[in-house]
């Protein structure tokens, strides 16, 4: 089970920085990174160490006026937050 945050980076409980590599979902020759039209991308990846997500999506050229490139932490939820 995952909860969302904000944009903000959440610490590692494992008291060390994060170790993120890519979400091993998508294709076999890039995982982790989705195209969802145009030039926008979306790229996942997880921490190592916690199991915490991050998802970055990258508007590209093709983007809206005063659209913003964006970054979402997703972290897993721990027996301590489930109780």
């Amino acid at each position: 089970m995952m909860s969302k945050t904000n944009s903000r980076v959440p610490e590692c409980p494992k008291g060390v920085r994060h170790r993120w590599a890519p979400t091993q979902t998508g294709c076999r020759e890039n995982p982790g990174v989705w195209s969802v039209g145009g030039t926008t991308l979306v790229f996942s990846h997880t921490c190592q160490r916690c199991g915490c997500r991050r998802v970055e999506t990258r508007y590209g050229s093709q983007r809206n006026p005063g659209q913003r490139d964006g970054v979402e932490y997703i972290e897993p939820v721990r027996d301590e937050d489930a109780a």
